[in-house]
């Protein structure tokens, strides 16, 4: 299977170094062999760890990039860039040419998520995203095959491991937020700029990518009720203790037919919830569905090799024929989406908090 990449960043290099080490088990697995063909860079003369080919072709230039695609006859285009409108415009291009799409681009499906599945359906091509929410937790493959669209009730979620890492050291350790911030930064939990992270604006687009496969109608981000973590105080972490609860920043939506109530935001979770157990940059999702009742999955949500793992993972299950991730191609009404008042399950807004 030829790839074309978009990105060399922490995740793509990561890519790469797991598509030379897992080679063989790969071909053992789908048959084929993995290889990239073409990557674009911001810079291609930044050195880099990531063992590329001999031949594939690595650029700035978007032309060059998918003459090289095409001339390679690639089959699938990676996008692990970011980027919304950037991201839309490749994605488009890379379907319309004839190439599946496997993505890690919240952003991207948080904004334009419905344009991109048309056009995957109507160029016959797949659509991936596992590494778009939580990493390695597969929460995205739950949702879209595991729970019946009409069974959908409601999702909590910290679905954000920076912020949890933070939140984490902030409590156990009694570490001031710019020192957790700054560690974060330093095990690669954080980037150099954290704002995305902090202000709740990477929870919200991830929210709504879930609550668009459990509504069944795509749902923006922009239309997520969103306050981050930096007006968590040592007198919130204190209260929290003394209720025997953890801050976290929580994500939590409740589906309704064709109503959607979202809200992003720090919030008291008790110790015995599942939520209030992830320590450091772990991720959770709690799917709560009629007649099923509630699943709980977690893992690793921050850093390279836990999105790396889900970029491949999507790509072995296209190289061995599995079918793409099904993304709604029609829009819910802005009009049916409102804040979410509470969360449910014990767990309450901080104080001021939507309130």
């Amino acid at each position: 299977m030829r790839i074309a990449m978009i990105g060399l960043g922490t995740v793509g290099a990561g890519l790469a170094r797991l598509i030379d080490a897992q080679g063989p088990r790969l071909r053992e697995q789908t048959g084929r062999s993995f290889e990239l063909a073409a990557v674009l860079v911001r810079d291609p003369r930044k050195p880099r760890e990531a063992p590329l080919p001999p031949g594939c072709v690595v650029t700035a230039d978007p032309e060059a990039f998918f003459a090289a695609a095409s001339g390679a006859t690639a089959d699938v285009l990676v996008e692990v860039a970011g980027g919304a409108a950037p991201g839309r415009g490749f994605a488009l291009r890379a379907l319309r040419a004839g190439m599946h799409l496997v993505t890690a681009n919240k952003a991207m499906l948080a904004a334009h998520g419905a344009e991109v599945a048309a056009a995957a359906q109507q160029a016959g091509r797949e659509l991936f995203f596992e590494a778009s929410v939580c990493g390695g937790v597969p929460v995205v493959a739950a949702l879209a095959r595991a729970v019946p669209p009409a069974d959908r009730t409601g999702l909590l979620g910290v679905v954000n491991g920076t912020c949890n890492f933070i939140l984490s050291a902030m409590a156990e350790r009694g570490t001031p937020y710019a020192s957790a911030l700054a560690e974060a930064q330093r095990l690669g939990y954080a980037e150099a700029d954290p704002t995305f992270d902090v202000s709740g604006r990477d929870s919200a687009e991830k929210l709504a990518i879930l609550a668009s496969l459990a509504a069944g109608r795509a749902i923006q981000a922009d239309w997520v009720a969103t306050t981050g973590i930096t007006g968590v105080t040592p007198a919130h972490l204190a209260e929290a203790r003394a209720h025997r609860c953890a801050v976290r920043l929580i994500a939590a939506a409740r589906i309704d037919g064709p109503r959607a109530a979202l809200r992003v935001g720090p919030a008291f979770t008790p110790l015995d919830h599942p939520l209030g157990r992830l320590s450091g940059p772990q991720n959770g999702l709690a799917v709560r569905a009629e007649p099923m009742g509630e699943v709980f999955l977690s893992g690793p949500g921050a850093g390279a090799g836990p999105t790396a793992s889900a970029v491949l993972s999507d790509l072995r299950l296209l190289g061995s024929g599995g079918p793409g991730t099904p993304f709604p191609t029609t829009t819910a009404s802005r009009a049916d989406i409102t804040p979410l008042e509470e969360p449910g399950g014990g767990i309450r807004w901080l104080s001021g908090d939507g309130r």
